[in-house]
């Protein structure tokens, strides 16, 4: 009985210890501390190996730094714990898929049976997730039609994106319209999504794409506009509300 009771101190001892420090290490990674953090949290991954959140953490943090193959690393074990996880999968798929973007081609293509795989599975596992139908609605556009890239395999990822969020769904088809250069019917699907959600989101896309693709700065203005009025404390509006103003003058100076 004795004996029971000290190994309950003992581990009762060690999860308060543990409490504080794991706190620590969270506060570092909510503040963007991630380098910090990560030296917390390997201290608390020697003590606790098996202990998955810990290892999530530390993919996470690598992935916030930049580091896609060092997280692609910590999220495989993840995976290797539980590969019915759809958010294990999901994550370990866009680390690998960062990492390939900023490899060599070849490297990139040793990469890619992975990524689909894991992405794939993620889809699958979870039909309500809607960030890995983003990622396959972007893969699928970037990807050449000779390494299986294909607009009707994205948008089969944007009509399942559209079923989960209406304007979810406007943003993913606007990628694709983007992708194919049909900057016109990108414009109306950011439309669509704006007069569902009226959201800061909605008139950044749109701001962004009539100003910068578009290249319709009169539009872009109604819309910032109508944004800074909407969000008249999202100082990102006001701002571009100015820049433009200024385009438009020198603009109409020119001709």
């Amino acid at each position: 009985m004795k004996m029971f009771f000290l190994i309950t101190l003992l581990f009762a001892g060690n999860c308060v210890f543990a409490q504080p420090a794991f706190a620590k290490a969270e506060q570092l990674f909510q503040n963007k501390k991630y380098q910090r953090a990560l030296a917390n949290y390997h201290k608390l991954q020697e003590a606790h190996p098996q202990d998955t959140t810990i290892v999530e953490r530390i993919g996470d943090c690598h992935a916030y730094l930049n580091e896609f193959e060092n997280a692609a690393g910590w999220y495989e074990k993840l995976v290797e714990s539980n590969e019915k996880s759809a958010n294990y999968n999901f994550k370990l798929g866009a680390a690998l898929a960062m990492q390939a973007k900023n490899a060599s081609k070849f490297k990139a293509l040793t990469l890619l049976g992975s990524i689909k795989h894991h992405l794939k599975t993620a889809a699958d596992l979870d039909p309500e997730h809607i960030e890995v139908r983003y990622a396959l609605v972007q893969l699928y556009c970037e990807l050449p039609g000779i390494l299986g890239g294909s607009y009707k395999t994205s948008k089969k990822y944007a009509d399942q994106l559209s079923k989960i969020s209406e304007i979810d769904g406007w943003y993913a088809h606007a990628i694709i319209n983007e992708h194919r250069k049909d900057l016109k019917a990108a414009e109306n699907c950011l439309k669509k999504a704006l007069e569902i959600g009226n959201s800061i989101t909605a008139f950044t896309k749109l701001g962004k794409l009539q100003e910068e693709k578009v290249k319709d700065l009169e539009s872009a203005y109604r819309t910032y506009l109508k944004a800074a009025q909407r969000f008249p404390t999202h100082q990102p509006f006001q701002s571009a509300v100015e820049r433009i103003e200024i385009d438009l003058v020198t603009q109409k100076s020119r001709s």
